[in-house]
């Protein structure tokens, strides 16, 4: 078997500017939660993929400000192991919590790209342009700075690209056949936790686990058994999950089985209870 030279690109930033959406799109599948909630990715999410054939690992990253240090362990462990850091940011908002971001990374001796999602949001080109040239200026430690739109879809295949280019330099080695992804157990579990914090929205205790209990095909019905457990961290909690007559977690389940029915492409029986 050749050995086959992965790229690390830790995607970073402050919460809510995208990361996980663009990760998504990247790996051309949904492997990280999106949830308007901040901080819903929680760790790092180490994704193995090809992008054109070319073999990458993208770490995505909790959302880091000047406040809330919380999850600066996991930040330094993704760009202390990185190859490439992409910083994302908000269009054409800079703000103090960019700015914390940023002074983390400018002195790594690494590649960084800017990259301005939600341009979207701007209707006017004429003010992205002049953005761009402000921060060119400003920000020279970047080798490129990157206006996309995540939820639109909108210049991605121009990341790609771009990180593609930057691989080659490197002489990354290009493999057509292989194909990497998360561990499936992390998937489903990130499944069932995306649906909670969807559903329960401002009642959503901080804190909260899922663990797969069980994860099985029946060979003759191809049918997959899932049963998950969700673990809060207070006893008292409990009723928020279950909801008035159940109807909380009756509804995430729903949701639940049908996203992991098309990710697996097969009928599913899903179990939670709440411990």
């Amino acid at each position: 078997m050749n050995k086959i030279n992965i790229e690390k690109i830790a995607i970073i930033g402050k919460p809510n500017v995208g990361k996980s959406t663009i990760l998504n799109h990247l790996a051309l599948q949904k492997i990280s939660i999106v949830t308007p909630k901040p901080h819903t990715t929680q760790k790092i999410i180490p994704t193995y993929t090809n992008v054109n054939n070319i073999c990458f690992n993208f770490l995505d990253t909790p959302g880091i400000n000047e406040i809330n240090k919380k999850y600066l362990r996991f930040f330094y462990q993704a760009i202390n192991t990185a190859d490439i850091i992409c910083l994302v940011t908000e269009h054409i908002k800079w703000d103090y919590n960019d700015a914390f971001v940023y002074t983390l990374i400018k002195n790594y001796k690494k590649k960084k790209f800017l990259i301005l999602n939600k341009i979207d949001k701007i209707k006017k080109k004429y003010f992205i342009l002049k953005y761009l040239e402000k921060m060119m200026l400003k920000f020279q430690i970047f080798k490129k700075i990157i206006p996309i739109s995540a939820k639109k879809k909108k210049d991605i295949l121009i990341l790609k690209t771009i990180l593609q280019n930057e691989c080659k330099k490197n002489n990354i080695i290009i493999n057509n056949n292989i194909q990497y992804n998360n561990p499936m157990i992390f998937h489903l579990s990130e499944i069932i936790r995306e649906k909670f914090i969807l559903n329960l929205n401002q009642e959503l205790p901080y804190s909260f686990k899922i663990k797969i209990n069980k994860y099985e095909i029946i060979k003759n019905t191809q049918t997959y058994i899932i049963k998950a457990s969700v673990i809060t961290s207070n006893p008292r909690h409990k009723k928020i999950f279950i909801g008035k007559k159940g109807d909380k977690i009756k509804k995430c389940s729903i949701e639940s089985r049908k996203d992991m029915q098309k990710f697996l492409k097969k009928p599913v029986h899903l179990f939670i209870k709440i411990i």
